[in-house]
């Protein structure tokens, strides 16, 4: 108690910027050791998430609230997912995340919980094709009830605290920013998101080929979680040409990137062991060149 009450607001800044940190490596670690049971797969999160576009642009932009909430709205997706699954008791826990999560950043959590309710008419479409089974009463009760639920707790925040809610700021974002001239702009608008804003989004090529590689395997993994997870790509493609890159840079940075290239690298490494090619090479080429990323970028606060 000493220690906090004796550190400056910058300092106190600086640590929340590492707690929260901290809190995104250890939430993907137990999300995706939960939602698949591979112990290596939840390891490789640590090294890359500690790179991830979420730290790195986090500590660089001071998006301290956003920070926040990605990991809460991780842990809320995989408690939701494995009572969906037939686990009631973290029904419970689910809500108790997503309750803090929006209180930290309503923004965030409004795309989340957007993407719980999509689950049903991605498990129609896909039952469908034969690739998945079709949502039972009981599952399809438990996402109405959650996100119902997450709604009202969305409607008593802004009426109890005057504070805005998720849907209310996802709307005031939107009014202010979607524009049709956006279209117009867009190659100057990536240009600034790739070369200048917050460090460059673009400045490690390898995180997005490696999570675009991850983003297609999603929904093999047959489970909730990673479908919740898909289903936010689309949510933050509908608007993404209509706004500018200030708007851009955020749709970009609630997207749990750090989860997709962790499967994207995984499913690289397991072709390479079926061919018989050391995987270490290609991994320690990877985390070089995250950590090369990392350090050039917040290099630059100093």
């Amino acid at each position: 108690v000493s220690l906090a009450s004796s550190l400056s607001s910058m300092e106190a800044v600086k640590a929340s910027l590492f707690i929260a940190s901290c809190l995104l490596i250890l939430a993907s670690y137990f999300s995706l050791k939960s939602a698949t049971g591979s112990k290596f797969l939840a390891g490789l999160s640590a090294p890359l998430s500690v790179f991830s576009v979420q730290t790195v642009v986090g500590l660089y932009a001071g998006y301290l609230a956003n920070m926040v909430a990605i990991p809460l709205l991780l842990l809320t997706t995989l408690c939701f997912s494995r009572a969906v699954e037939g686990e009631r008791r973290f029904l419970f826990l689910s809500l108790l995340f997503s309750t803090v999560a929006l209180y930290s950043h309503p923004w965030s959590w409004a795309i989340f919980i957007l993407a719980i309710l999509l689950l049903i008419p991605l498990n129609i479409v896909l039952s469908l094709l034969g690739l998945r089974k079709r949502y039972g009463r009981s599952e399809i009760l438990i996402i109405l009830m959650f996100t119902l639920v997450n709604l009202a707790m969305d409607f008593s925040k802004q009426l109890l605290f005057k504070s805005a809610g998720g849907i209310y700021a996802d709307y005031a974002v939107a009014k202010s920013s979607l524009s049709f001239s956006n279209l117009f702009l867009l190659g100057r608008n990536l240009d600034e998101l790739r070369q200048i804003l917050v460090g460059g989004y673009m400045s490690s090529p390898l995180i997005h080929v490696f999570s675009t590689v991850g983003a297609i395997f999603l929904l093999t993994f047959n489970n909730p979680f990673f479908d919740s997870l898909f289903l936010m790509l689309p949510i933050a493609a509908a608007p993404f040409m209509l706004v500018d890159e200030t708007v851009q840079s955020r749709l970009l940075y609630v997207l749990p990137t750090n989860i997709y290239m962790v499967i994207g690298l995984y499913e690289a490494l397991k072709r390479l062991d079926k061919k018989g090619v050391d995987h270490r090479l290609l991994a320690t080429l990877v985390l070089l060149s995250l950590a090369n990323y990392g350090f050039r970028s917040v290099a630059n606060l100093v």
